[in-house]
């Protein structure tokens, strides 16, 4: 199970909802999943503030950072995504026709939440490379391969993969992620995972390309029946890099910052916890070190950081503000 520290639990909404008594089914890093009364096979599904590391939820919030989330997957999935299976049904307003009265017309849960399809969901995480980097290249360094894929030697962090690879990992209800090869997958569960998750990957890199982003690498999860679901296309699911600076990067055989948490994943590597210099991605994701990283005291500066990479690639890629996003395309006053 997710550890979540007790003072990012619960917010002011996600009380409200309990106390309107949705019965709350699931807890994530990120997200919380509650049933809907009178709509056994539908789902609502709230984007909270909550920010991940390493496996690890730290003790603080970024500010409309569930918003950002929610809005992004419905850009993609009412947009580029149209044609495909998706679980989305409902977003802003369209949400009052399947909630309880009593959580109609609540602009802050419009902002944040989704009504989706409940699906059954294969086990496992779908990741497409087109960059070497992250856990991808901690694996090519050791073993010359990712999840069975064979590369070739002398490889750096940021180099292009042509083709993009499908590199799937475990879905582990506790602990990190592992790689598993793209060939049991296939043995196990079809073609199906692999084509998806790379058709999605291509169609959303070549979008992005266009306006001067970047997607290096991306995960998705899919049901069974290879429906699209959970988040798409998000800063907390994707890697995200300037073209202009990849450009410059690359010469040195690395790769740019991106727009996501990474302030936030290098500043963990050196964080300052109980006046000791802790590496957090080093560490098992025991009770007690999870512990341990909500007691880090996140740098200001950082948080501030994290906040403006998230808005500006929604701005990038949307063309929109969130705001202007929201009322637009959603729909929300």
């Amino acid at each position: 199970m997710t550890t979540i520290p007790f003072m990012v639990a619960e917010d002011r909404l996600s009380s409200e909802v309990l106390r309107k008594r949705l019965k709350r089914i699931h807890q994530g890093k990120v997200r919380d999943t509650y049933e809907l009364p009178g709509h056994p096979d539908k789902l609502l599904v709230v984007a909270t503030d909550r920010l991940s590391i390493f496996d690890f939820v730290l003790g603080y919030l970024i500010p409309r950072k569930g918003e950002i989330l929610t809005a992004m997957t419905v850009f993609w999935l009412r947009q580029l995504f149209a044609d495909l299976p998706h679980h989305l049904i409902a977003c802003g307003p369209e949400m009052d026709t399947y909630l309880p009265s009593s959580l109609r017309s609540l602009p802050q849960l419009q902002k944040r939440a989704l009504i989706v399809k409940k699906l059954q969901m294969l086990p496992i995480e779908c990741i497409a490379r087109g960059y070497l980097t992250g856990t991808g290249l901690k694996a090519y360094r050791v073993e010359g391969k990712i999840c069975g894929h064979e590369l070739p030697n002398g490889l750096h962090d940021g180099s292009k993969l042509v083709p993009a690879l499908f590199t799937p990992t475990t879905k582990p209800t506790y602990g990190h992620d592992e790689h598993i090869t793209a060939e049991s997958v296939l043995l196990k569960y079809g073609e199906m995972p692999s084509r998806v998750t790379l058709e999605v990957y291509e169609r959303a890199a070549e979008f992005a390309l266009e306006r001067g982003i970047i997607i290096a690498d991306m995960k998705i999860e899919l049901g069974i029946d290879g429906t699209l679901a959970d988040e798409v296309i998000t800063p907390d699911s994707c890697r995200f890099w300037d073209r202009n600076a990849y450009g410059i990067a690359v010469h040195k055989r690395t790769s740019p910052s991106g727009f996501d948490k990474e302030p936030v994943r290098q500043a963990g590597k050196k964080a300052i916890i109980d006046g000791k210099l802790i590496d957090l991605s080093s560490l098992d994701t025991t009770l007690l070190n999870a512990e341990l990283a909500s007691r880090w005291e996140i740098p200001r500066d950082v948080i501030g950081q994290t906040v403006e990479r998230y808005h500006q690639i929604f701005i990038r890629l949307t063309g929109m503000s969130l705001p202007t996003f929201q009322e637009r395309i959603m729909e929300i006053d």
